[in-house]
């Protein structure tokens, strides 16, 4: 059966990632590797196989959301 390694590197608006596998007596080898980047803002996801070719890319527009209402709980009362 082959290893698997996953390795993650977060910054502060990105997270990227690599995924190697080793193959029983063989060495490691870079299978996918991606990176979701403009958390915040834009945010995008790529990912790309171990030969760099493009597998997903996915880009999303950012939705500023209103402030959050806050509701007062009181226990055993009806909300």
């Amino acid at each position: 059966m082959d290893d698997h390694a996953i390795v993650l590197n977060a910054g502060s608006s990105s997270l990227k990632f690599s995924i190697y596998r080793r193959a029983p007596e063989a060495a490691w080898t870079l299978d996918l590797r991606g990176q979701i980047d403009g958390i915040g803002t834009s945010p995008r996801f790529t990912a790309k196989d171990g030969s760099d070719a493009r597998l997903l890319y996915l880009e999303t527009s950012y939705v500023q959301h209103p402030e959050p209402s806050v509701t007062q709980v009181t226990p055993g009362g009806d909300n």
